[in-house]
């Protein structure tokens, strides 16, 4: 992974920032812990999650339709949206043990796949980073500066600020 930023928090720690190439897919992971699937076909690309491919829209308690903007990247949005780059391409949906289960209501759910959105529309655009924390270490014999790796953390969205960098890795910043 090819290093983008170096960012100094303080004296001591500084972090290396990188695009992850391996980042897992949000969908995989959001049904277990949101219980919202995605219903998605695009003429063009694989959208949606590994457990929505022969779903019955009559299971679900709540559903929404999603739009897809497509002008050199893919945008993901919820709601019928007819312009000219704009397709409906599925649904969001909630079965209806997962909404008993979860003691969601109708807003929260929207809450919950807008949230989900802006993930996976960061997955989508490649918007990945990978943190590694690093402590600078000076060697006492010949004074030469290195460095030890303490953590790393993969997050989607924008890269972080040096503030959100400090807080992420529980550090004072300068």
């Amino acid at each position: 992974m090819e290093v983008v930023k170096l960012v100094p928090l303080n004296s001591d720690f500084f972090v290396e920032v990188r695009i992850d190439d391996f980042v897992e897919n949000p969908l995989n992971t959001y049904l277990e812990e949101e219980g919202i699937s995605l219903s998605l076909k695009h003429p063009r690309y694989v959208l949606g999650d590994k457990y929505a491919e022969n779903v019955k829209l009559d299971d679900a308690d709540w559903r929404v339709p999603i739009s897809a903007y497509e002008h050199g990247d893919l945008t993901l949005s919820i709601g019928e949206k007819q312009d000219w780059d704009y397709m409906v391409v599925g649904f969001a949906y909630i079965r209806k043990k997962d909404m008993q289960a979860l003691k969601i209501d109708n807003v929260a759910a929207l809450k919950q796949t807008e949230d989900l959105l802006d993930t996976y529309n960061s997955y989508l655009r490649g918007d990945c980073y990978a943190y590694t924390l690093y402590k600078s270490k000076i060697c006492g014999c010949c004074g030469h500066e290195g460095k030890e790796e303490l953590d790393t953390v993969s997050v989607l969205g924008d890269m972080l600020t040096h503030n959100e960098l400090c807080t992420l890795f529980q550090l004072e910043g300068e």
